[in-house]
């Protein structure tokens, strides 16, 4: 049976990191080795991770910490696993996950990365309305649809050890994104496959990385910029007035976000730049209703329809 590698980063991970270890321990598929890396975390974490220590697929390494990225490369660099599959410290697992995913990259030899759909959870397991649209049922070679939103959701992914070597692992300046970027490098050149039932636990909280919107967004930002310098057919693949929209929903959540924030000065920039880069649907994707409704208004008023 061919081994996989669980790479689970820890940063104040104290309260749930037991769990997902306990998830991937209790797989049905059991050739797996599961990698801890402490990240310089503050917290109890190598505490309440001590009685995992002396399981001999279980591995541990503490160092300084480097963010995410830096953490799943330090996992990485000892991993000896044909396959590699990402928990985040606070996700879980359903039993049936790494095996129904090893069926998928073993009969499918031109699929590089499988995902599938999710539990939503709250602090105390309990399940949580499904996001309609995160994660998606993408699957193929798909480069485009992966360019306009990222399908995958990170404890879901399993895939091959050698394409991720071959594209160099995980890209340490970006935060927030950087499995986003991966999936970007990985689905240029290798088809993805997509299981449609839950197999892993998403866990909402008030702590999650995920909820930094301003963070995750200008992150998204910065992964598709460097897909755009890096990949040199990425516009052609995708479409110049794809990528125009792609950068207008951006910039169209973050006026949003600084909306919220009666951040005025930024909202008003993130408006002009969802502009520059699509006219015709920024206003509707950056503006709150009420202040949309006011500008017909105006417009009516002014004779512009």
């Amino acid at each position: 049976m061919a081994l996989v590698s669980v790479l689970i980063p820890v940063y104040k991970g104290e309260a749930y990191v037991c769990r997902a270890i306990d998830s991937a321990l209790a797989q049905t598929y059991q050739s797996l080795e599961v990698i801890v890396v402490n990240d310089g975390s503050p917290d109890n974490s190598r505490q309440v991770l001590q009685p995992y220590l002396s399981r001999p697929n279980v591995r541990y390494i503490e160092k300084a910490n480097g963010g995410v990225a830096s953490a799943r490369n330090a996992a990485l660099r000892v991993a000896t696993g044909e396959y590699v599959a990402l928990l985040d410290q606070d996700d879980a697992w359903h039993p049936q996950k790494l095996e129904r995913q090893v069926a998928v990259l073993s009969r499918h030899p031109e699929v590089a990365l499988v995902h599938a759909d999710v539990t939503y959870i709250d602090a105390n397991d309990a399940v949580l309305p499904r996001d309609p649209y995160f994660p998606a049922s993408v699957e193929g070679r798909c480069f485009d649809r992966f360019f306009m939103a990222n399908p995958v959701m990170a404890c879901t992914a399993l895939f091959r050890r050698r394409v991720v070597d071959e594209l160099g692992g995980f890209d340490e300046a970006i935060r927030f994104s950087d499995d986003y970027d991966l999936w970007l490098r990985i689905v240029r050149h290798h088809a993805v496959a997509y299981i449609d039932e839950p197999l892993a636990m998403y866990r909402v909280h008030g702590s999650n990385e995920s909820r930094k919107v301003g963070g995750i967004v200008g992150a998204t930002m910065q992964t598709l910029r460097k897909a755009l310098q890096t990949i040199p057919d990425c516009r052609a693949l995708v479409g110049s007035a794809q990528v125009r929209l792609r950068f207008a929903q951006l910039e169209s959540a973050l006026s949003r976000f600084h909306f919220s924030q009666g951040n005025w000065p930024r909202f008003a920039w993130h408006c002009l730049q969802a502009v520059r880069h699509d006219r015709a649907t920024a206003a509707a994707l950056a503006l709150p209703a009420p202040t949309l409704d006011r500008l017909r208004w105006y417009g009516k008023r002014l004779g512009l329809g």
